[in-house]
């Protein structure tokens, strides 16, 4: 099995997730440059059990919102600003062009993840060299508080994944096989710490309190222990403590072991494609899926009214926000990009749920994350229809 996994390009995919000021970029920032150095041969670590990686990439999501609202800013003011502009700026409160910099360095972040990967493998099954170690180590650096924005990593990886299984040819497929290991480092300080931390940040580096506050309310840890399907891609995960961190590299130190028997296990389970459906008269297949395809319309279109209409009770302004909700996620359940494979009544439910409160994290602005029971109310109304 070891000595597969050498002649076997592999990427391992992890994410670092903790709320604003847990220390989670410090550790992702720390454990991307050492693992970067061990593979050059800086590091004087003995351990013939780490995975060596060729190829160490860090995406952190703040930087990519950063560079945005900058490039907004910039098309806005037309003009590049001076450095007392900047010194001015970096002291403004948040606003619209932070919000939607927040939505879109999401979807470039994982545009950025899918193109890695992809780029990784294609180069990989093109080489020549097999008798040398090609890993690539993806490190990804958000607070991932809600588990449908966890979700969304896994679901590249798994399209990645499905496409060289879509490809490969059995002569080639052990050369072309993509193998995959996610998991997920929990940065787990104490909500006190990560206000005091947070406090002592300039400019639109000092979150405000309420969104924290929120964040931590409606945070959705990593279950290791599940047998819920909807949260068993999520079983390669531990959880670390940066409360008592003196140095930037004292959070990776003290769990180093811990975090590379992560990732190797996460290469033991890798990542595996949707589901597909064999054997099936096509026919029969497209009249199953259109019955289905209704049956899940109903189902969402009555979930979703009971959640706008859980929102609109406890907060009026919001109600708007919330029907515009409903109606995206109803257009997603038409063009059948809800769940691939199984649409077991509570997978599918929670999903809907997850995406609901997803959108008005999104684009309800700082009203939403200030307010922790908003979200607490959805819940709320999901369980009593249960």
């Amino acid at each position: 099995m070891a000595a597969a996994r050498v002649l076997e390009a592999s990427a391992s995919v992890v994410l670092i997730c903790g709320l604003p000021g847990s220390g989670k970029s410090t550790l992702a920032s720390s454990m991307a440059s050492r693992l970067a150095e061990q593979q050059r041969g800086h590091d004087d670590s003995s351990d013939e059990q780490r995975q060596l990686y060729s190829h160490v990439v860090l995406i952190d999501y703040d930087d990519i919102a950063n560079r945005i609202a900058v490039s907004e800013q910039l098309a806005v003011d037309s003009s590049v600003p001076t450095a007392d502009d900047e010194a001015s700026n970096s002291n403004t409160a948040f606003d619209d062009t932070d919000l939607l910099a927040w939505r879109e360095s999401r979807k470039m972040a994982l545009t950025k993840l899918e193109d890695e990967l992809t780029s990784f493998f294609e180069a990989q099954s093109e080489s020549n060299i097999s008798n040398q170690s090609n890993n690539l180590l993806v490190i990804l650096d958000d607070n991932f508080h809600l588990r449908s924005m966890r979700r969304d990593v896994y679901k590249v990886c798994q399209k990645v994944v499905a496409s060289s299984t879509e490809e490969k040819n059995e002569s080639d497929a052990g050369r072309n096989a993509r193998r995959i290991g996610f998991s997920l480092v929990l940065v787990d300080t104490p909500l006190e710490i990560c206000l005091q931390r947070n406090a002592t940040r300039q400019g639109k580096a000092c979150v405000p309190e309420g969104t924290i506050r929120n964040m931590a309310a409606s945070f959705e840890r990593p279950e290791t222990d599940t047998k819920d399907y909807m949260k068993k891609f999520e079983l390669n995960s531990i959880a670390v403590d940066a409360s008592q961190k003196t140095s930037t590299d004292d959070v990776y130190d003290a769990n180093e072991e811990r975090i590379c028997s992560c990732l190797r296990q996460s290469l033991d389970n890798p990542v595996v494609p949707p589901q597909k459906e064999v054997g099936i008269d096509p026919e029969v297949l497209q009249k199953q899926r259109e019955q289905t395809l209704s049956n899940l319309i109903h189902r969402a279109d009555r979930l979703l009214r009971t959640m706008v209409g859980a929102v609109g009770r406890a907060d009026k302004t919001m109600g708007r926000t919330a029907n515009e909700a409903r109606k995206c996620i109803l257009q997603r359940v038409r063009d059948d990009n809800v769940l691939s494979g199984d649409s077991d009544d509570g997978m599918y439910e929670a999903v809907i749920v997850e995406q609901f409160k997803t959108y008005l994290v999104e684009n309800g602005g700082d009203k939403v994350r200030a307010d922790s029971e908003l979200l607490s109310v959805i819940d709320i109304a999901y369980q009593g229809l249960k």
